[in-house]
């Protein structure tokens, strides 16, 4: 889980304009990198702890990890919207 977010910041900063610019653009023009970082370092703290407290606690922490999955899958969404809505 914590691979394929890495691959989607990757995705988001490298790969076909980067989404700071696009967020600038559209919604928020004083939207930085340094936002960017602070915001994607702030979630993969928070993803691992989630994992590594399943891995050391067991099932009943089960929803931590499986919120990101849902999150990650609804975020698939939201770029097909992105990518309708301004035909990006």
């Amino acid at each position: 889980m914590v691979a394929a977010y890495v691959v989607h910041v990757l995705d988001e900063s490298l790969l076909g304009g980067s989404f700071v610019e696009k967020v600038r653009q559209h919604w928020w023009p004083q939207y930085s990198w340094t936002k960017f970082f602070w915001f994607n370092t702030a979630y993969f703290a928070v993803m691992i702890a989630s994992v590594v407290l399943y891995d050391l606690l067991g099932g009943s922490w089960i929803i931590l990890p499986l919120a990101w999955s849902i999150e990650r899958f609804f975020n698939g969404f939201w770029h097909l919207w992105w990518a309708i809505h301004f035909h990006e």
